[in-house]
């Protein structure tokens, strides 16, 4: 009897996974034939084609060709290519001040009008793709909603409906009238989206019927949708049903239906700019009205875009008007039946109380009267079916005429604290249960940002020679906090910005008199290379160093004049020897301690965390310590967000020191005497863009400065701790947490691409060879908020070598095969082939995990070091099993092959190459144990294997 194999995530795979092409049939089963004849229906032949720079081809389609036309009440149809009528609206652009709190949004515009655009009679269609038609479910169900979506009030569908579908909405509304459109300015963005299978939107629904079977729906207004679109990209979008999303209606012109007339806008197209927050805001105006002569529904995009229009026949109740408009934002979340959250987006991901230039809004909101006239409703009314989660702020008047803010609802503070911290004011509560319960499982929702990099950092101790310097300013921070100074206070603020901004002509060491190099050979693929922003404006000229300009604003942020750029707390991790630091402070670090250091290395993960209230921070660091209580010295180098310091919340780099624990020696960067800087292409403070004793640092291969040995106590001959990590203030002092992110905001579990990480680490030894630390273990000071994964073995250098035989971690893999029922959640499972493996290495085997979560694991790559043939390629494969007769949605045909190899080894129809894979001698490998079962026969009536597979580990590795 055939026995079933399981596949487990803990293993390294010795199996290879072959399609057969001339098999493949289309990733969820589909006939090619259906795939090519759908394609044809909805790619029409183009009079002129445009590839955008986000890889979309926008085809020029004849008005009278375009896919609206083919529906069934539109056969002998007449285009109508301008409207009879254009309500007009009271908000008109001419009336708007151009004062209004700063509150104005740029223009905004479609990212393939950078190709060119269309000529005239023609219209832009996005080309649909194979691959877009392989993510949905059906290829009758591409291009329609696979829920119900419309947020549904008072007693239409019971609450766990909502919660079951998933999706979660924070809207305004009108109701129980009589609507013939609307109009309103929405705030675009772009919300991470966590799952393929979820999507964020901000529209308007004009709406018509009951929320039975019959309810009529014309939606447009911008989404993130990675099943349509097959990225993360905001676009455009339209949506229309007549039978509430049973059988008719799309997505833009993904079937009959939406008429285009409009040669200048594509439907799907991605947009742009987008808002970034506390920074420029966009916003899209979209307008919907019923054309009183034709009847026809007509969209307008911005105040010049008649994009085109829904015609009357396709709808029963809209045909004569609407009985009830929606305004706001909607998401699908996959793990709603679990009462969790994905980390997934609504607006911009932040909460409606903070307003302007961080929430997210609608403005202007109007309808259109039975006068054809747009005016602003009455009797509007707000609605969230998941109160926890998300909320929506109200208000009217002004410029702005009635409008929102909406957006995801967590912590919440007392009036008391939202005025020391210059917030809007939140209503006082207690942290939602199921948020804590989230964070707990590590499924959190904060917020990370996709910027990322890594940068190299070393902090070394040497002696150089001196030159001539004349300092330049280069760098400005805005920011004004209003702080009001009496005239001695002037006097003092004044003379301190003298003292740091004068040129100053001095002798210093411009270069150390040597470099401690290790013997590291690591291979594997470094992260992108970091530059700072200022360098896109120009250079500093030789033998001048750039530093950034101090301002009054920046000194006013500061608790006092004597105490700016100085640490405000004992600010050393209470994992060492040293007394307790700050209250507020918390850590996540890795300690090497009571030995004699003379330097460290190491190379740093760059994120962008959120940092909620103006008095904290949030940094990633490396310390040098030396000295106890409070003769302690420290030097320090890293990244931080301190909008305290900066006065916004850029990610910049900085230094530091103290020689007396932080009580009066020492300061930030060069915000005091102290360090020395010698280059000219790195400054301290500085903000990033993804590019005899003396202490020197250097950035990448560029060597920024030192402190000089004679500014310590202990610190003038070596340093006895090393820590690198992470650190946070956090202001609450009740046992709860504000919403500032240490690292990416994400748990240590989560890994790479998520979770951020120090890696590399390495210091300066007596003989000034820097060396892999020994003796390394990690302290968090709050074990339930913050963790540690320490790589071991070797890996902090990216390789170990087993006797011979040297492995290395693979993180990054292409697709192989996927079927889509099956295993855990009844998703199905993946499988991955290594991709990016070092030069020299070979694949041992490929990665599997199943479909209900995001890529997440890593497998071995291998290299022969020696003459002892750790390696050898198999000498045939055997076919161990198929899935030819797997009843369920797949891939097509998968092929399991298992390689046979040689003696004293272990390890598409057609057989993989023999140097595909390497086999590993037998005695560096251990059988290993199957973890948990990830996919098997009795959930997807798999093919079974004809024989077992073995499974073993490497000896040394997890």
């Amino acid at each position: 009897m055939a026995k079933v194999v399981s596949f487990s995530l803990a293993l390294l795979m010795t199996v290879v996974v072959i399609l057969t092409p001339s098999a493949v049939s289309g990733e969820n089963g589909f006939s090619d034939l259906k795939i090519h004849t759908h394609l044809k229906r909805l790619n029409k032949p183009a009079l002129k084609s445009i590839k955008s720079p986000d890889g979309d081809i926008i085809d020029c389609v004849p008005v009278t060709d375009q896919p609206a036309l083919s529906h069934p009440l539109l056969i002998n149809h007449t285009v109508q290519m301008t409207p009879s009528f254009n309500p007009e609206s009271v908000f008109g652009e001419s009336k708007v001040s151009s004062n209004t709190k700063n509150q104005q949004s740029s223009a905004i515009s479609q990212l393939w009008h950078v190709n060119g655009k269309c000529p005239e009679n023609t219209v832009p269609i996005r080309r649909t793709t194979k691959q877009d038609l392989y993510r949905a479910s059906s290829v009758e169900k591409f291009g329609m909603k696979n829920q119900k979506s419309i947020p549904k009030r008072k007693s239409y569908e019971p609450a766990s409906v909502l919660t079951q579908n998933g999706h979660q909405h924070a809207i305004m509304y009108v109701e129980d009238g009589v609507f013939y459109g609307a109009k309103a300015k929405i705030n675009v963005w772009k919300p991470n989206v966590e799952m393929p299978n979820e999507f964020s939107l901000a529209q308007i629904w004009v709406l018509g019927g009951n929320f039975n079977s019959d309810l009529n729906s014309i939606e447009a207004g911008w989404q993130v949708s990675p099943q349509l679109y097959g990225d993360s990209r905001t676009r455009l979008f339209t949506y229309w049903t007549s039978d509430a999303y049973q059988g008719t209606g799309c997505y833009n012109l993904l079937c009959s239906g939406f008429v285009q007339i409009n040669r200048e806008i594509a439907m799907g197209g991605s947009i742009s700019p987008l808002s970034s927050f506390g920074d420029s805001q966009y916003d899209i105006t979209i307008l919907i009205w019923k054309d009183p002569k034709e009847g026809h529904w007509w969209l307008q995009f911005g105040e010049k875009y008649i994009i085109g229009y829904w015609p009357a026949s396709l709808f029963s109740y809209l045909s004569e008007s609407a009985s009830m408009i929606e305004w706001g934002g909607e998401v699908v979340n996959s793990q709603s039946e679990e009462g969790q959250h994905t980390t997934t987006q609504m607006g911009s991901g932040r909460f409606a109380e903070e307003g302007w230039g961080k929430a997210s809004y609608f403005k202007n909101i109007q309808v259109v009267d039975g006068s054809n006239e747009l005016r602003s409703p009455e009797n509007l009314q707000v609605f969230t079916d998941q109160e926890n989660c998300y909320n929506v702020k109200s208000g009217s008047g002004g410029s702005w005429g009635s409008h929102f803010y909406y957006g995801e609802s967590n912590f919440k503070y007392t009036e008391k604290e939202a005025k020391a911290y210059n917030q809007v004011w939140y209503k006082t509560g207690e942290c939602p249960n199921n948020i804590v319960l989230i964070r707990r499982k590590k499924k959190d929702i904060l917020r990370p940002n996709p910027w990322r990099g890594t940068i190299s950092i070393l902090v070394m101790g040497m002696v150089g020679y001196t030159v001539a310097l004349v300092v330049i300013t280069v760098i400005a921070s805005p920011c004004v906090y209003g702080k009001q100074l009496s005239d001695q206070q002037e006097i003092k603020v004044q003379r301190l910005l003298k003292r740091l901004n004068k040129p100053a002509h001095k002798s210093i060491k411009m270069r150390p008199s040597f470099v401690p190099e290790g013997g590291s050979t690591f291979t594997k693929k470094e992260a992108k290379a970091i530059t700072q922003v200022w360098h896109k404006n120009g250079v500093c000229p030789d033998n001048t160093v750039p530093i950034r300009r101090t301002k009054k604003e920046d000194i006013l942020r500061s608790k006092s004049i004597e105490s700016f750029g100085k640490k405000r707390h004992k600010s050393f991790g209470k994992g060492t020897h040293q007394s307790n630091p700050g209250e507020g402070h918390e850590y996540a670090i890795m300690n090497s301690r009571k030995g004699n250091y003379y330097g460290t290395k190491f190379v740093i993960n760059m994120w962008r965390p959120e940092v909620e209230v103006p008095n904290e921070f949030s940094l990633a660091q490396t310390w040098l310590a030396s000295g106890d209580g409070y003769d302690t010295n420290t030097i320090e180098a890293g990244l931080q967000v301190c909008p305290v310091l900066y006065g916004d919340n850029n990610l910049r780099l900085f230094v530091y020191w103290t020689s007396d624990y932080y009580q009066s020696t020492g300061c930030y960067n060069t915000g005091c005497s102290g360090f020395v800087q010698t280059s000219k292409v790195i400054t301290p403070g500085g903000s990033f863009a993804q590019s005899s004793g003396n202490w020197w640092l250097m950035i990448g291969e560029e060597y920024v400065g030192y402190w000089p040995g004679n500014i310590f106590t202990s610190l003038g001959d070596r340093a006895t701790t090393v820590q690198w990590g992470g650190e946070i203030v956090n202001q609450r002092t009740d046992g709860r947490h504000t919403n500032t992110d240490m690292g990416s905001g994400h748990f240590a579990d989560e890994w790479y691409k998520k979770a951020s990480y120090f890696r590399k680490l390495e210091t300066v030894d007596g003989a000034n060879t820097l060396r892999e630390p020994q003796g390394l273990y990690p302290y968090a000071s709050n074990g339930n908020c913050y963790n540690i994964k320490a790589g071991g073995g070797g890996f902090a250098k990216g390789t170990i070598d087993l006797g011979g035989l040297e492995v290395s971690q693979v993180p990054t893999f292409n697709k192989v095969w996927s079927t889509y029922e099956g295993g855990p959640d009844n998703l199905g499972v993946t499988f991955f082939e290594p991709s990016s493996v070092p030069t020299g290495f070979s694949i041992l085997g490929y990665y599997a995990q199943p479909n209900n979560r995001q890529l997440f694991g890593w497998v071995l790559v291998a290299k022969d070091l020696s003459s002892n043939n750790t390696l050898k390629p198999p000498v045939d494969y055997t076919l161990v099993g198929n899935t030819e007769s797997l009843v369920t949605k797949q891939d097509g045909p998968g092929y399991f092959w298992e390689p046979v190899a040689p003696d004293g080894y272990t390890n598409s129809s057609q057989k993989p190459p023999l140097d595909k894979v390497r086999c590993v001698r037998s005695d560096l490998t251990e059988q290993c144990e199957a973890d948990t079962s990830i996919w098997d026969q009795t959930e997807s009536k798999y093919q079974p294997l004809d024989q077992p597979l073995e499974e073993h580990k490497l000896q040394g590795s997890a």
